[in-house]
């Protein structure tokens, strides 16, 4: 199947939207909410994914396994490893593994409305060029190819974007006492 020039046109300009959009999602996403929770040493939970930089100058990560006012005690990777035992007052930064939401269910909702804004591109574009079929013969693409068109590229799109720039985990600092 042969694409009008419209027709890719219109889909770059949804891609470059969402894209766009997921910028400034990416730059909502960096500035304090009021709404958001605040971590501090005492409500990281065990099992949480740290990472900390020590007196030392060594970059430990791993898995909170138990936390207490003087002492850190990680699991690395393997959970036949033996935990290592960091002390908080050696710990100069501390940082939280965490994400808004699931990169499954950002993945979904992109696709989503890549697919709708898709549609609604493919239908724009239809009627806009005289061409025929593919390679100059028969008939030009009905309405519906159109959409199903846009609607196949604007959900691959939309899925990307919401797999790469939303659901993309970032680690979070932990005030330290």
């Amino acid at each position: 199947m042969q694409l009008s020039h419209n027709t890719l046109v219109t889909c770059s300009t949804l891609f470059v939207v969402l894209a766009l959009a997921s910028q400034s999602q990416q730059a909502g996403a960096q500035a304090p909410a009021s709404a958001e929770a605040v971590w501090s040493l005492a409500t990281v939970p065990t099992g949480a994914r740290v990472r900390l930089l020590n007196a030392s100058g060594q970059r430990l990560e791993g898995r909170v396994a138990a936390l207490s006012d003087t002492v850190l005690r990680l699991h690395g990777g393997d959970r036949a490893a033996l935990p290592r035992l960091v002390l908080v007052r050696d710990i100069r930064t501390l940082e939280v593994h965490a994400t808004r939401v699931s990169r499954g269910r950002a993945s979904l909702v992109s696709a989503g409305v890549g697919a709708v804004l898709g549609a609604l591109a493919g239908a724009a574009s239809h009627g806009s060029s005289g061409e025929g079929g593919p390679a100059g013969f028969g008939d030009p693409p009905s309405r519906a190819e159109n959409i199903a068109v846009g609607t196949l590229l604007g959900s691959i799109a939309g899925w990307a974007v919401g797999r790469y720039a939303f659901g993309r985990a970032r680690w979070q600092p932990v005030p330290l006492p």
